[in-house]
């Protein structure tokens, strides 16, 4: 006899998801290609004949369920609520080969130590504190929390909210402490933790953050520092003036002149724009080499120091 037995295959935590499927429509043309990869999957399955029933749930947690359709693939669609938050399920039975999560699995190296993160949410207070729930778990195991293993995974590597207090008319402030090893020493691991799923909530933002001593040791800081940079510019008494070169699409060359006007008009930072890389259209180093060489000709000509 078969065993029947839930696997979460997969939870998307992208909050942009529930505003792309507002519509009915965009939930039937998900739920037919839920159908196509259940069909796909089907006819890959290392056990042929065997049944897979897929079921999308689209969740918040903290909503009542709207709707059900009774054939499968089954779509249960929950009220949106200011987290956003969906899920994807799906039920498969494979016999006697059943997936599970393990039962109160250990995390070897953990040491105990946590960081902890501030954040400032706008609302009232059952929406607020609802918020502060969801942001603890989306922000570190991105997973339903009524299904996180018990043990380590809940009791450490889950995010934490250790307080909850009011700063204000409609406005909260939330202590979230994550363990330290979870960031590991790579800082863009460090700012998900920080500011990952939580940067989708509307009225959710950071108000500061707490670094113990042994996690500052992985990031050594700005290799210049703001003072660092005043000293090569020159520039002391005033506030910095930095720009862009854009738009994305531009040569090496038309970007280099751009800079070197830029520079003669008194900028002390010139940078590209954050989407412009090394395209095939305009390479990293054709255009680090034409853009100093024309920040440098504008430098001789004005006696100033841009970068």
């Amino acid at each position: 006899m078969s065993i029947k037995s839930s696997l979460i295959a997969l939870a998307l935590a992208s909050p942009a998801l529930i505003f792309a499927m507002r519509s009915m429509r965009k939930v039937f043309a998900a739920s037919a290609s839920v159908t196509r990869c259940a069909s796909s999957l089907k006819e890959n399955s290392r056990y042929p004949g065997q049944s897979i029933t897929p079921k999308i749930i689209l969740i918040n947690r903290y909503r009542a369920l709207l709707h059900d359709f009774a054939n499968p693939p089954n779509i249960a669609i929950m009220r949106p609520q200011q987290t956003f938050t969906a899920l994807v399920r799906l039920k498969m039975s494979f016999g006697e080969r059943a997936m599970t999560l393990p039962v109160r699995p250990a995390v070897p190296g953990l040491s105990g130590e946590r960081f902890r993160v501030k954040y400032q949410i706008t609302g009232g207070e059952d929406e607020a504190r609802s918020l502060a729930e969801t942001a603890r778990v989306e922000q570190s195991v991105e997973f339903p929390a009524e299904l996180v293993p018990d043990g380590d995974i809940r009791d450490c590597i889950m995010g934490q909210l250790e307080a909850f207090e009011q700063t204000g008319e409609r406005r909260y402030l939330a202590t979230i402490s994550f363990a330290v090893e979870t960031a590991g020493s790579e800082l863009t691991q460090l700012l998900n933790l920080v500011w990952g799923t939580g940067s989708f909530f509307p009225g959710f933002r950071v108000d500061r953050i707490e670094l113990p001593p042994s996690l500052l040791a992985h990031y050594r800081g700005p290799r210049f520092g703001v003072a660092g940079l005043r000293e090569r510019v020159k520039v002391y008494d005033r506030p910095l003036f930095c720009t862009a070169i854009k738009p994305l699409g531009l040569t090496p060359q038309h970007l280099a002149d751009m800079a070197y006007a830029c520079a003669l008009g008194g900028m002390d930072l010139i940078k590209d724009d954050h989407g412009i890389c090394d395209q095939p259209f305009c390479r990293f180093e054709e255009r680090v080499t034409l853009c100093a060489q024309a920040v440098a000709r504008a430098n001789q000509q004005t006696g100033l120091s841009c970068l």
